[in-house]
């Protein structure tokens, strides 16, 4: 399971370090995009992945596709009555790297099929009333994670034989806890639970 589980994050991390060298494109570029948009919900992962490398360069694209799944899990969350099912609240671009990375390795499944069953997978961590979100700056870029989130991936922590406190904070402890699964499980990024490691503790939970 642990094999499988670095074979899944890598494939990803190898895809977005392509994807999210972002630039700037033209107005009627952005239109275009946006009209297109609109069908993404029915293409191919495998189509959403290859779209999304082909314009590495067009930060529009990147970004249309993180509004039309924000707008997705908003209608989400109205229908199954939740404050938040995702459990990462900032910087945007986690959701959208958290749902490509599993569309990666299902290039045949629509990408709204993928959607709905990496909603379902991260339930578990959801914000189902307000929740506290706990804010995190990691080399100028700021993290949000709803307050249960933290204390899930705590208790999750402590399953395997971490010594923190489940709590819901985030201190020097839980901080040395993220790194020594991440430098274990080979995981890139800040030693905090972004995509990279939410995606691992799923995969670990199954």
């Amino acid at each position: 399971m642990k094999r499988n589980n670095e074979v899944f994050i890598q494939k990803s991390q190898i895809i977005f370090s392509v994807i999210l060298g972002l630039g700037s494109i033209n107005p009627a570029a952005a239109e275009e995009s946006s009209t297109a948009i609109r069908s993404v919900g029915a293409q191919k992962c495998g189509d959403v992945v290859k779209v999304l490398i082909e314009n590495k360069d067009n930060e529009v694209v990147a970004n249309l596709y993180t509004q039309w799944l924000s707008g997705f899990v908003s209608a989400y969350n109205i229908d199954h009555k939740v404050f938040d099912v995702f459990p990462i609240r900032a910087p945007g671009n986690q959701i959208l790297r958290f749902f490509v990375s599993l569309c990666s390795v299902n290039a045949d499944i629509n990408f709204v099929s993928i959607v709905v069953a990496g909603l379902k997978a991260v339930e578990p961590f959801q914000a189902v009333k307000p929740d506290d979100l706990r804010s995190i700056e990691v080399e100028g870029t700021k993290y949000q994670f709803y307050k249960q989130y933290i204390k899930a991936s705590q208790l999750y922590l402590r399953g395997i034989g971490h010594r923190v406190v489940a709590d819901g904070l985030f201190g020097a402890v839980t901080e040395a806890a993220f790194r020594k699964y991440k430098n274990e499980y080979n995981l890139s990024g800040p030693p905090i639970p972004d995509y990279t490691f939410l995606l691992s503790m799923i995969e670990n939970k199954e």
